[in-house]
Formats: structure tokens, C-alpha cells, sequence
């Protein structure tokens, strides 16, 4: 049987913003969030937080 899930992760990254205080790092962080989500993704350092099956690709329901 094949099931879909959905997956949630928890990564934690580390990416190199222009800014000069704190303030405006987290407002960097929050354009490069907006434009380029994937620049969040560090498959190195990732924590499985939940999983939720969600419906069957492939087999039979019971029942």
C-alpha cells in the first residue's frame, strides 16, 4: 500500500544577510522568507515534527 503524508519539519539554518543591526536582520530575514523560502532548507540539520497520513495512493481501504 502507498499512502500520502503530510510531513512537517523543523530545520535550522544558518544564511548571511546585509544588515547592520539586529532590526534589520530580521527584516532581511523576512525578504529572503518572502523570495526565497528555499534558502531555509539545510537538510543537515533537520528534526522530523509531526506526520500526518493523509489519503491511499495504492491499495485497498478496509472495509
Amino acid at each position: 500500500m502507498k499512502i500520502q503524508v503530510k510531513a512537517k519539519y523543523i530545520a535550522i539554518a544558518t544564511v548571511e544577510v546585509d544588515a547592520h543591526d539586529w532590526d534589520s536582520a530580521v527584516n532581511e530575514v523576512g525578504k529572503l522568507e518572502k523570495d526565497y523560502p528555499y534558502e531555509f532548507l539545510d537538510t543537515r540539520n533537520i528534526k522530523l515534527e509531526e506526520v500526518e497520513p493523509i489519503n491511499i495512493v495504492e491499495g485497498k481501504r478496509n472495509g
